[in-house]
């Protein structure tokens, strides 16, 4: 099963990046739950913001480099949403919005450099 894993995930490398994602969304779901217990659930736009955003950044070298970029985009709004009293959602919006389209933005050009487009 771990060798149909490995292969699915396109190799050693793939593999590797799987499984760091795996880590950190146990972290995310970790540091969610505690926030809420702790009743702070207004901090967790700037938490997912910041994990988001490190992961964009971390894979967006391996893959697509437009995945940095809005990487940085995430964990800016993540710093920001948790600045106190700022508005938390409307700033993850913001960041999600502006990240997201940065990655479409990177994938149409990326398809028109290599001229394969999807009809």
């Amino acid at each position: 099963e771990r060798t149909a894993r490995r292969r699915a995930a396109g190799g050693p490398l793939g593999a590797w990046a799987m499984r760091a994602q795996g880590n950190l969304s146990l972290v995310a779901l970790a540091l969610s739950g505690a926030l809420v217990w702790a009743e702070a659930p207004e901090l967790l736009p700037g938490l997912w913001l910041l994990l988001l955003g490190h992961s964009f950044f971390a894979l967006g070298g391996l893959s697509l480099p437009a995945l940095r970029w809005a990487g940085l985009v995430y964990q800016a709004g993540g710093v920001a949403a948790l600045w106190p009293g700022a508005p938390a959602l409307p700033i993850f919006a913001a960041a999600t919005f502006v990240g997201n389209l940065w990655v479409a933005l990177g994938i149409a050009r990326r398809r028109q450099a290599t001229g394969s487009g999807s009809a």
